[in-house]
């Protein structure tokens, strides 16, 4: 089915019913799947960055984490609020003596452009991305202006 000006595949629910779907494979056993968005959400300052960078860690050398079984998988980190000293320091920490190639970390401190992110998806054959934070990444000046008023 499709409309006019809608850029999106919409299905009415008897062709969502009959579509052949392959059920995702988990990146986090029981919680993230493979082509999926999941979002950190918390208030500030309680260790959503450390979260996701211990959560990088674990993924990259497809270790446990928290308890769930992970897939080995390329992961790209893009920190937008810390300098990259601090970020190595704890990805230094977090990877031990680990040496991977399933890890990257970008320096980025400005929005990216979705070109820019799918450019690198493709080029470093990424299965993951973290953007340390969101409204950074997409240059949200006041979180109000993200929500979609109806």
């Amino acid at each position: 089915m499709s409309q006019k000006g809608v850029m999106m595949k919409i299905f009415n629910f008897k062709e969502f019913k009959s579509l052949d779907l392959k059920e995702p494979e988990f990146l986090v056993d029981q919680l993230i799947y493979e082509q999926t968005i999941s979002i950190v959400v918390a208030k500030p300052k309680v260790g959503k960055s450390i979260f996701c960078r211990n959560l990088s860690c674990a993924l990259a050398k497809g270790e446990e984490f928290m308890g769930y079984k992970t897939k080995k998988s390329k992961v790209l980190y893009i920190p937008f609020e810390e300098n990259l000293y601090n970020v190595r320091k704890q990805f230094r920490t977090f990877m031990g003596d680990t040496e991977t190639d399933n890890l990257f970390i970008a320096d980025q401190t400005e929005f990216i452009s979705f070109e820019s992110l799918e450019g690198a998806i493709t080029s470093y054959s990424v299965d993951v991305v973290f953007l340390d934070t969101m409204i950074r990444a997409l240059d949200i000046k006041d979180i109000n202006l993200s929500l979609i008023h109806i």
